[in-house]
């Protein structure tokens, strides 16, 4: 095979013979039956686990959103953790501590997808405004629907692509921003071009493996005005997600179940500004 792609290299309008040849056609045809085959195992397992495990009820089981209605399908994720509530366990402490001792006004959630955190967030705190960016249309429209499902669209505003304007319109100190972009942080979240990032607490999933020195690089950019949390995911899941259907399931369907599909060790940085942090110190002495 090293050779073929030699010679294709090599050799002018080779490769355009080659690629009208039966070899190639029969080569492309096993590889798209292959990749049908691996879609349909998957939605197959899909579907057999909802079943089982969920009765196709989608109540999200546990997790910081125990109790929310959710959707049967995902974007660009796995959805069975959602349902199950394992999604994500490295930020479950950060996320109880959002939830019960902040607080927020607003969070911006920068690549939504279908909606588990801007929905979620939502849910869980009734004063709170959420602004959803994601460049995905299918994206938007499953947040609207997850939004409706949970009663919370008039808090919850859907929108395309989040840039520096939007963060010095609506960050500040009493605002979050939660940001999956695929890599695409290593440009957005710049306190330089964007000043009022140094207000705002951050959360941020870090995509080296796509762009490498993403986690260096912000560490650089936000030690000067916040404090840095870092979690590092790990393989499985720690906590007891046992009920009713999970008793069901075979060892490799609970694998199946918790299992994320993504590169090992992501990192997660909790970035919160030191000013506020100092203030918040400072008003805890003077009220004790």
């Amino acid at each position: 095979m090293s050779k073929i792609r030699g010679l294709l290299a090599k050799v002018p309008g080779l490769r355009a013979v080659y690629h009208w040849s039966s070899y190639y056609k029969a080569k492309t045809a096993k590889l798209e039956q292959q990749l049908a085959d691996r879609d349909r195992a998957s939605k197959e397992l899909h579907d057999r686990l909802f079943s089982v495990a969920f009765q196709d009820d989608l109540t999200v089981r546990y997790g910081p959103f125990a109790g929310m209605r959710y959707l049967k399908e995902s974007s660009g994720s796995q959805v069975l953790p959602k349902v199950l509530g394992s999604y994500e366990e490295p930020l479950h402490c950060w996320l109880e501590e959002i939830l019960t001792e902040k607080t927020y006004d607003l969070i911006l959630d920068v690549g939504c997808a279908e909606g588990y955190y801007a929905v979620g967030f939502a849910w869980r705190l009734p004063s709170l405004r959420v602004r959803a960016f994601d460049i995905n249309p299918e994206a938007r429209k499953q947040t609207r629907a997850l939004a409706i499902l949970n009663h919370v669209q008039d808090r919850v505003s859907i929108e395309t692509e989040c840039d520096f304007q939007q963060f010095e319109k609506y960050g500040g100190s009493k605002t979050l921003v939660f940001c999956d972009i695929e890599g695409a942080e290593d440009g957005l979240l710049d306190p330089v071009q964007a000043p009022r990032l140094k207000e705002c607490d951050i959360l941020v999933e870090a995509h080296d493996f796509l762009v490498d020195g993403i986690t260096d690089r912000l560490l650089l950019r936000f030690a000067p005005s916040h404090r840095i949390r870092i979690a590092v995911d790990y393989p499985g899941r720690l906590k007891n997600y046992d009920f009713d259907g999970w008793k069901e399931l075979s060892a490799e369907d609970c694998a199946a179940l918790i299992d994320e599909v993504r590169p090992p060790q992501m990192r997660f940085l909790y970035l919160e500004p030191l000013l506020k942090l100092k203030r918040e110190m400072t008003s805890a002495d003077t009220s004790s």
